[in-house]
């Protein structure tokens, strides 16, 4: 895993618990990178509102996949289409995914 920080480690814990409900293994490469991004956002909107003085985070509804056009989707397609994704522990690979997401931001 490639998170070294203590955000990096807690996105990384987020992302996964969000997807491991999930037959997230069955997911297209698109499909899947659109649900890390959604759960990476959530965890940091709620990291965000945490700090706020007198915000309740509160709980989720159900997460929607980031949009199709976001920027940094192709990134983590390209990424995954070149590896055996499906085949790598969510934890292990959300920490791969991370990684990527920090080169291209």
């Amino acid at each position: 895993m490639t998170a070294n920080s203590p955000r990096d480690r807690s996105r990384v814990a987020a992302i996964s618990a969000a997807l491991a409900p999930y037959s997230w293994q069955k997911f297209t490469p698109e499909w899947f990178a659109r649900w890390v991004l959604a759960a990476y956002d959530r965890h940091d909107l709620a990291d965000l509102l945490g700090k706020v003085s007198g915000a309740e985070v509160g709980s989720w509804s159900q997460p929607r996949p980031a949009d199709a056009d976001d920027p940094r989707l192709p990134d983590l397609i390209e990424f995954l289409a070149s590896h055996r994704w499906t085949q790598v522990p969510l934890h292990a690979l959300c920490g791969r995914l991370l990684a990527v997401l920090h080169k291209t931001a």
